[in-house]
């Protein structure tokens, strides 16, 4: 009916145009894994952005930033004490010496050593 180079020929199209649509299906599925990777990071840069958000309103108040130094650092005002209460699990020191530790103000500390003096 053809002649055998005409089958062969067309053998060859046919192989070449499946290679061809191979590639380009191999990148579609690359692509919508690049895709789903790249929207799951948008997402987590905009929870990041939101709670920064919400972090520089809260810092830009007076309360919220005397609330952050009071946390960090363990400040305290002029007539107030800080107590810092020791973990049992996380303490290396010996049980006579657990106890609850009272941090006064550095300028009454300084006060009351020139006045004990």
């Amino acid at each position: 009916m053809y002649s055998h180079a005409t089958i062969i020929g067309l053998l060859l199209v046919i192989g070449i145009l499946a290679h061809a649509a191979w590639g380009i299906y191999q990148k579609k599925q690359l692509t919508e894994v690049t895709k789903a990777s790249a929207e799951r990071e948008l997402a987590a840069l905009d929870a990041r952005t939101r709670a920064l958000e919400t972090d520089v309103t809260r810092l830009s108040s007076d309360q919220g930033t005397e609330a952050e130094l009071r946390t960090k650092f363990q400040i305290a005002k002029p007539d107030e004490g800080v107590i810092v209460i020791i973990d049992e699990a996380t303490s290396s020191q010996s049980a006579a010496t657990r106890a609850i530790v009272v941090k006064r103000n550095f300028w009454q500390f300084i006060k009351e050593f020139f006045r004990a003096g």
